[in-house]
């Protein structure tokens, strides 16, 4: 049994390489290879699960900036913070790419009250009408517990009764999405498959996770960029460009922000490996 480590939740558990090496595998590593870094880190002495992210993140970088990048993508969504802006825009993108129709901030009369909604969604040839609702979580360990749902179907349920008056009752299949880049408490699971919401957390549902629909996508925030200084994502963000597919359009902001040749012909590379254009 390794020693202890303290998780973000404030919970001790025993360091588990074979778990760190799992983790490793599914960012891209070689067998051979995950078990080298996961062993590397484990030499070193570490106290909390940050200690054990950072060291494999350097260690990552050491061995191949891309597996470093495919690794760091739940912190990347993180750092999209302190605002919730930039990850609700990140968050329509991956639901354009999962084939819907996606705005942000729209407003909304329910039939009670007026409402803005974080994501618009529409699917036409399938009649499908729906709106989400993002919860962005810059904390690790936190959690969305069962009062976040019960508040949003309430939501929902209200606007529901504008889309009955603009489509016709029976005419459009609804949609209601809870978003976050956190995790669900069981409670807020239950509650969500009995209303018929739509829950999408970074590892829940299982198949079809933020997670998943990342490396299914290919879309990766600037945020997760190891090339990039944390100032310099965030000159990127407070000018709108979330995505590195969007970044892609606007090298030219690289320079703007001081970013030397030699690393923008990097962040080039990782961008024409790991993005996928759309």
């Amino acid at each position: 049994m390794g020693h202890l480590i303290q998780k973000s939740t404030g919970e001790a558990e025993p360091f588990n390489i074979g778990k760190l090496a799992m983790s490793l595998e599914r960012a891209g590593a070689a067998p051979d290879i995950a078990w080298k870094i996961a062993e590397s880190v484990a030499r070193e002495k570490m106290m909390t699960s940050k200690d054990i992210h950072k060291a494999t993140l350097h260690a990552s970088i050491r061995h191949d900036r891309k597996l470093a990048i495919r690794y760091n993508l739940k912190q990347a969504l993180m750092d999209l913070g302190p605002s919730g802006y930039p990850f609700e825009k990140y968050m329509a993108a991956l639901m354009r790419a999962s084939g819907y129709k996606a705005s942000n901030n729209q407003i909304i009369d329910g039939k009670c009250v007026r409402h803005e909604i974080d994501i618009y969604l529409e699917k036409p040839e399938e009649n499908i009408v729906g709106i989400a609702e993002c919860k962005f979580r810059n904390q690790p360990g936190s959690k969305i517990d069962v009062k976040v749902p019960l508040y949003f179907d309430s939501r929902f349920r209200d606007v529901i009764h504008t889309f009955d008056k603009q489509f016709g009752v029976g005419k459009r299949t609804y949609e209601g999405w809870l978003i976050t880049n956190t995790k669900f408490t069981g409670d807020a699971i239950a509650y969500g498959k009995c209303a018929g919401l739509h829950l999408l957390g970074w590892t829940f549902p299982t198949e079809n996770s933020i997670a998943r629909l990342i490396e299914r996508h290919g879309l990766i925030p600037v945020t997760a960029l190891s090339s990039l200084t944390f100032r310099q994502k965030r000159q990127l963000l407070d000018r709108g460009i979330v995505m590195c597919t969007e970044l892609s359009n606007h090298i030219d902001f690289l320079r703007d922000i001081g970013v030397g040749r030699a690393t923008v012909m990097k962040i080039q590379e990782d961008i024409g490996s790991l993005c996928r254009h759309r």
